[in-house]
């Protein structure tokens, strides 16, 4: 499914349903990286799905990149050094909230009719943390309250519990990492583009949800060798009947092993699989799928300025109950390049299929996944010690099925001003716009975004 990047923790999953002429769009979770997506509290306030986000449910057509390099779990950013720990008994405790004002000028992404708004995030934080020896024991929660002024049909009410360890052993040659998350999810159907006033009201049901997710990763590195191996779990489960049809049960490993040749290159070749578990739609097939690939690439650092870590892989991906097969390349690849102290470049591109729980209308047909081609080029610019300039753009292109003669692509870019006014104490201020352009009718859109966003992290 979508999964975006928390911090390279999935997280959730996005899907849309669509009813020719008009949409309706789902969103119950938000997937690996390119993050979310994820998706949850964002430093200075994310508005991508693919970066970690206040707003854990954002539709991923939104074009925007915002910073989030500094993350520390769902919600705090890294510690400040001259920031004070809060201690009682040996455990650390950090409180935090963020607050978010948000205007757009579309918030249903419609082609017409454009609903404007006023929507303001309000999300508090509390993380204890134990350090054992070498070891980090922590649990964090994190809420989501969103509220919109004129549409508040929209108002969603989101609470995240993340426990998670941190393991050293062998001489630091190990590393385990064990992560649980909880989430309780009570939101509309997102938006409804070009429906009618009395459409939305019968469709733009509140929908609830649990939503679980859990995962071991372990790393070895020693000496020309490394080994990472990583398992996941995503279990979403609704609470009324009659949304139990988009229940879900995913489960993903991950193997790489590295080899360096040289002390600065490393080769990498690797293993991944995929087991998405759905209940039957009714008359509907359901949407079991297992997807797996082999994984390629090289990790190098060059000149110090120049960090790069390329991926290619070939995946078959076999939708059991459709007897629909697929077998696509696919492709990651990061650059950061530093031209000197107070500036880095980010050059990124993926290429990967993402299930989108799409519907036509005619109940015998229905298109489970699309490819999409991502690239992103941003700039990070530290004007003082304490103020940061973000700049990024984005191209997506989603591919859908023959079928259904789709074929989407969209630009997004964004401009924020971060300021550290205290350690504990941030200001943002953000200008995005994200255009889109499909071949299937009431699909184009464009939405302008501003945001100011202010967090406090003890």
């Amino acid at each position: 499914m979508p999964i975006n990047n928390l911090n390279t923790d999935k997280v959730c999953s996005v899907w849309w349903r669509l009813k020719p002429p008009k949409c309706l769009r789902s969103i119950m979770s938000v997937n690996p990286r390119t993050c979310l997506v994820l998706v949850i509290g964002v430093v200075l306030g994310s508005v991508d799905a693919a970066q970690a986000q206040m707003a854990p449910l954002l539709s991923v057509r939104y074009g925007l990149t915002s910073y989030s390099k500094d993350l520390k779990g769902l919600y705090f950013a890294m510690k400040d050094p001259e920031e004070q720990e809060i201690t009682i008994g040996g455990v650390v405790v950090r409180a935090g909230l963020g607050i978010k004002e948000t205007y757009s000028n579309n918030i249903t992404l419609a082609e017409r009719e454009e609903k404007k708004d006023f929507i303001t995030d309000v999300a508090p934080a509390l993380m204890f943390e134990v350090p054992y020896r070498r070891h980090t024991f922590s649990i964090e929660y994190l809420g989501v309250l969103t509220y919109y002024r004129d549409n508040n049909s929209f108002d969603t009410n989101n609470h995240f519990v993340h426990a998670r360890a941190q393991l050293l052993g062998l001489r630091d040659t190990v590393q385990i990492n064990v992560k649980h998350i909880f989430g309780l999810f009570s939101t509309p159907t997102e938006d409804i583009p070009n429906a009618t006033d009395e459409e939305g009201e019968v469709l733009n049901r509140r929908r609830k949800l649990n939503f679980y997710q859990s995962g071991l990763n372990v790393l070895y590195k020693k000496n020309l060798f490394s080994l990472h191996l990583d398992y996941s779990n995503e279990i979403n489960s609704f609470h009324r009947d009659i949304d139990k049809r988009d229940d879900l049960d995913n489960h993903r490993t991950f193997a790489v092993f590295g080899y360096n040749v040289r002390p600065k290159t490393r080769l990498l070749i690797g293993h991944t699989f995929e087991y998405g578990n759905g209940p039957h739609k009714g008359s509907l097939p359901s949407i079991d799928h297992t997807e797996q690939g082999v994984i390629y690439g090289i990790e190098l650092l060059a000149m110090r300025k120049i960090e790069a870590e390329v991926r290619g892989s070939y995946n078959w991906i076999n939708y059991t109950d459709l007897g629909i097969k697929l077998s696509y390349p696919g492709a990651w690849a990061n650059v950061t390049y530093r031209p000197f102290e107070r500036c880095a470049l980010y050059l990124s591109f993926q290429r990967m299929t993402k299930p989108s729980f799409f519907y036509t209308g005619e109940r015998e047909r229905g298109g489970f996944f699309y490819i999409e081609t991502r690239g992103t080029a941003s700039v990070e610019y530290k004007v003082r010690r304490n103020v940061l300039v973000w700049s990024s753009l984005l191209y997506r292109n989603f591919r859908y099925p023959k079928q259904f003669r789709r074929l989407d692509d969209q630009y997004g870019g964004i401009v924020q001003v971060i300021y550290s006014m205290r350690p504990w104490l941030r200001l943002s201020a953000i200008q995005g716009y994200t255009i889109n352009h499909s071949t299937l009718d009431d699909q184009d859109f464009e939405e302008m975004r501003t945001q100011f966003h202010v967090q406090c992290a003890f």
